[in-house]
């Protein structure tokens, strides 16, 4: 095992606690260009605009040079999304292309998973679209106005500014798909690739499940090389009991998972599958996540409050990151590493984000997100895209299997340098009724009400999208909605204090 030196970075530079809403001015994206896929670096690896699909590139190796909130992290937006008292929601990691944001949302109960995709205004959270006859528990890929996403057993595009389906593929091996677009392409898990504009099959290698990656113009599975063109072998991995995780500057990072139970990482030459180097990591934890860029690889394992960097070269440990809280996943983002985090409190637990100076080793800010009191709680990769991070809090599935009524929450981060003028406290929107909502019949009359403190009339405006299409089209501290005959409806409440501050929360209506 490489030698360690080992260093504690707990000094904290400008903590800022999350309690204040947006108090900035509007958010301006990085466009993507509509007659490119994005820039292939000097790796092969294909970086485009803003953050197009999970992991940030076609790589996956949540590298970018896209700066966060300089010099801190000062405020935040968010969005709730509810749950039922039987179900959770759980979020993907979001992918934000132009003005918007795409997201995945999983529902999940004992008995089944549900869920949808949907586009929100980057700068409000508006929602854009909903797509909830699409079963999406996959982040979408986002190239060319498109929308790639994967169900069950199909292969959705979708026009990214309005939800409209383009074109539809259901065939064998389909299932939960994720995908990387290159040269007008959609390759998938499972060994297709399709035409991006017509969804035309252009090859399959049935019976490959692992996921797909792309780097050095080659298509990585966890079981070997493909030609792009024609899907072609071009070489196969050795080792059976692995998965690729990443790839960057000409290698492919993989875990191995040997018969002892130990896991390792170790990288093989992008072109030709040559063994370079491997790292064992310290106690045998199990690897988390990988992250790659600038020369080094950003290692988390499960149940860690650690971050190893391993130099991407010869494989040795520079440098140890001990932190104080458990961390998850990292983004590498113009020399700064944001790491989402759990922290343990006496009866809950704190979500965190927390940026750490790369050549320092120093931590510029974090930011905490609020208390949970959650069995599991999942804080999704940072995504960092012109000057803020983009992050999703989730419960993850109890112990004991059942569920009541966990919500998720997406956050916005940024930094503003105007004098805060505010009360100090944002909004904070919830719903509630008299009638049982898990026990209602077409036809029947809901009222719903705001549970938020202080709705006087000089306080907060209330308003209500009550029909699901995106609209506030009702104002106040109540409303009554109709439950559909069949289908569901979801309801959404907005909330804007005085300070401009807001928050949304929703319920879903629907007949038993």
């Amino acid at each position: 095992m490489p030698n360690e030196e080992r260093r504690t970075f707990l000094k904290t530079v400008g903590i800022a606690v999350g309690a204040a809403g947006l108090t900035g001015t509007g958010v301006t994206l990085a466009q993507q260009d509509d007659d490119s896929d994005g820039d292939t670096g000097d790796d092969g690896t294909v970086h485009a605009d803003g953050w197009p699909t999970r992991g940030g590139n076609m790589a996956r190796n949540r590298s970018t040079d896209a700066s966060g909130p300089v010099p801190r992290a000062t405020n935040h937006r968010k969005m709730d999304f509810e749950a039922s008292s039987d179900e959770l929601i759980q979020l993907g990691e979001p992918v934000v292309v132009g003005e918007t944001v795409y997201l995945s949302v999983a529902v999940r109960n004992a008995e089944s998973t549900d869920g949808y995709v949907a586009a929100y205004d980057a700068a409000t959270f508006e929602r854009q679209w909903k797509r909830d006859d699409i079963r999406v528990t996959t982040s979408p890929t986002v190239v060319d106005g498109t929308a790639y996403v994967g169900t069950d057993d199909s292969l959705f595009a979708l026009n990214a500014e309005t939800g409209e389906t383009e074109w539809k593929r259901t065939d064998e091996h389909l299932y939960q798909p994720e995908t990387v677009v290159v040269d007008g392409r959609v390759y998938t898990d499972g060994g297709y690739a399709y035409d991006a504009e017509t969804g035309e099959l252009l090859w399959e290698e049935r019976g490959n499940s692992s996921r797909v990656f792309y780097g050095n113009e080659t298509l990585h599975y966890s079981t070997g090389a493909r030609n792009p063109d024609d899907g072609s072998l071009k070489w196969s991995y050795s080792w059976h009991n692995n998965s690729v995780h990443t790839i960057s500057d000409g290698l492919v990072y993989k875990i191995l998972y040997p018969a002892d139970g130990t896991n390792q990482l170790y990288t093989t030459s992008a072109d030709d599958d040559s063994s370079e180097w491997s790292y064992s990591y310290p106690d045998n934890s199990v690897i988390r996540s990988v992250t790659v860029g600038d020369g080094s690889a950003f290692i988390t394992t499960w149940g860690s409050d650690t971050v190893i960097e391993v130099d991407a070269e010869t494989g040795t440990a520079s440098e140890i990151y001990e932190l104080d809280v458990g961390t998850q996943f990292v983004t590498l983002a113009d020399g700064v590493l944001y790491v989402g985090g759990v922290k343990q409190l006496d009866d809950t637990k704190e979500a965190v984000v927390l940026a750490i100076d790369v050549q320092t080793g120093e931590e510029q800010w974090r930011y905490t997100l609020g208390e949970w009191d959650y069995e599991l709680l999942t804080v999704r990769t940072p995504v960092v895209v012109d000057e803020k991070v983009y992050v999703t809090v989730s419960p993850s599935w109890p112990y004991d299997d059942t569920p009541d009524g966990e919500k998720s929450t997406l956050f916005a981060l940024e930094y503003s340098d105007e004098e805060d003028d505010s009360d100090g406290q944002a909004p904070e929107a919830c719903i509630e009724s008299s009638s049982n909502l898990d026990d209602l019949e077409a036809g029947d009359t809901v009222r719903l009400e705001t549970c938020s403190t202080c709705y006087t009339d000089e306080g907060p405006t209330h308003e209500w999208d009550t029909n699901g299409d995106g609209e506030y089209d009702e104002t106040g501290h109540s409303v009554e909605v109709t439950v559909p005959d069949c289908e569901s409806l979801e309801v959404t409440l907005r909330i804007t204090d005085s300070d401009g501050d807001t928050d949304t929360a929703s319920v879903i209506i629907a007949p038993n």
